[in-house]
């Protein structure tokens, strides 16, 4: 379904030439888009007013006449102001159902004069209707219909002060997974990094105590750039967290949320303005429980290269109980299958991980997004995942091993973290570091894994700056090291 998105933008802007009312040019925009489009139901806008969006011109069935900001598909992208692609509306968290015959949706912000104007929403009946060229070109359709939204008279809810800054680098989790999964908004992991992401250091400080529920450990948030122990160290860390990131503000967008055993896995891509624009960070966010709207600790992980300044090390947060790997029994279906057979002697069975796959396996989530840079023309995605792990069976794990220290497991997504276990070929051929690291392994419908999620600093031990790093390299080779 290809769409001349050029020759739309065209016709926009002969019709909106010389134009000044805004309502006649949305109207027009609407009826351009509705009559183009193949396969769409709903096409038109929703007006920025107050806390809220109010309908706006449309072609299609009578719609929801207010929507709050943040909630829905609209009142979310309208929040964040960043474009949001729903494959399927009904696993959207909190989607406002106007039409009921509407399976998938993507809403482009409208920014006039610096600031939020309304949305562009487009509805379809058809699931995963709107690809990467639609959200490309809808985006290029949005920015000269702004052009449009002349500045001469000021719109409800204006704020002069806010700027609309543009996405600089997408991450793949919020282009891949953004409305694709549930997601409990009144969870504490997802109200610390609202909290956290406003600058609000006392609201953060309020999910915790002074110590953990059992025992009279501190309450602790870990981060790759150092371990924040007790209240006040809680404190400064939410208070420098823009600053941590070279940003002069921040947003969540929480993707995925898996909670299972007493904790809950939040991975979540953060916009950051940084110099006049955004970059999308993609995170895991670990959060223990102390309550069901309390914490005890919290553990970040960020990919590397999108902390200014930070060096690729990540000390073990957990002593291995033994040198060895996890116990497979802990894990259950394609979760075990794929761990047992990452960990065959002496090297990974590449043809038992692939069988523990989908075909349409999708593997990644901790990058920038790159459309050109992912799936060569023709090579389907367990091609790409055999290359990928036909290169760690080279060292996997006859040089590194993981064993995985906690199991965040909901029946669909397992998440794990991990430390590795370094054998000394893996400190003298390939200069392995034992480090902590974090994965979510997906399982589809059919029980086989559908997506794979690492994050580690693997392969990155050559640029580690170890003036920056909580240990001596010399400590540091020697932890989770095998003897000869």
């Amino acid at each position: 379904m290809k769409t001349d998105y050029e020759l739309l933008c065209k016709q926009l802007s002969a019709l909106t030439e010389g134009v000044a009312d805004r309502i006649s040019n949305l109207a027009n925009a609407a009826a351009v888009l509705y009559q183009a489009l193949e396969d769409v139901n709903w096409a038109g806008f929703y007006i920025l007013d107050g806390d809220a969006l109010s309908l706006g011109p449309f072609m299609g069935r009578p719609a929801c006449v207010r929507i709050p900001l943040g909630k829905g598909v609209c009142g979310s992208a309208a929040l964040r102001r960043e474009t949001l692609v729903v494959a399927d509306v009904h696993r959207f968290p909190g989607h406002i159902a106007c039409d009921a015959a509407s399976r998938s949706e993507i809403v482009v912000p409208l920014i006039a004069d610096g600031a939020l104007y309304g949305v562009l929403d487009i509805d379809s009946p058809s699931e995963a209707r709107f690809s990467e060229a639609d959200r490309q070109g809808l985006e290029a359709f949005a920015r000269t219909l702004e052009r449009a939204l002349a500045p001469d008279a000021a719109h409800p809810g204006r704020d002069p002060e806010a700027p609309a800054p543009e996405i600089r680098r997408r991450s793949e989790l919020a282009v891949w997974y953004a409305g694709t999964h549930p997601i409990r908004p009144d969870a504490p992991e997802v109200r610390m990094m609202e909290r956290l992401c406003a600058g609000d250091a006392e609201g953060v400080c309020a999910l915790f105590s002074r110590t953990k529920q059992f025992g009279d450990a501190l309450c602790a948030v870990d981060t790759p750039y150092g371990r924040f122990e007790g209240l006040s160290e809680i404190r400064r860390f939410a208070s420098e967290w823009n600053a941590r990131f070279g940003a002069e503000r921040s947003s969540p967008l929480p993707c995925i949320q898996t909670i299972g055993g007493g904790r809950a896995a939040l991975e979540v891509s953060v916009s950051f303005v940084r110099g006049g624009a955004v970059d999308q960070v993609p995170m895991f966010v670990i959060a223990d429980y102390r309550a069901p709207d309390k914490l005890d600790e919290v553990r970040i992980y960020v990919p590397y290269g999108m902390i200014p300044g930070h060096t690729p090390y990540r000390k073990p947060m957990f002593p291995a109980e033994r040198l060895s790997p996890g116990d497979p029994a802990l894990l259950t279906g394609a979760v075990r299958e794929y761990y047992e057979a990452l960990h065959t002697y002496p090297a990974a069975d590449v043809e038992r991980i692939l069988n523990a796959m989908s075909d349409d396996i999708v593997l990644g989530g901790y990058q920038y997004y790159d459309p050109a840079a992912h799936v060569p023309d023709g090579e389907l995605p367990k091609e790409r995942v055999r290359r990928a792990f036909e290169k760690m069976r080279g060292y996997i794990p006859s040089g590194v091993a993981m064993r995985y220290e906690t199991v965040i497991d909901d029946g669909r997504t397992a998440v794990l973290e991990w430390v590795h276990i370094v054998s000394q070929r893996g400190r003298k051929e390939f200069g392995r570091i034992a480090m902590s690291g974090i994965a979510a392994y997906e399982r589809g419908d059919d029980g086989h894994l559908c997506s794979v999620r690492i994050l580690d600093y693997a392969w990155k031990e050559p640029e580690i700056d170890w003036s920056k790093t909580p240990v001596t390299k010399e400590e540091a080779e020697r932890i989770n090291l095998l003897p000869d």
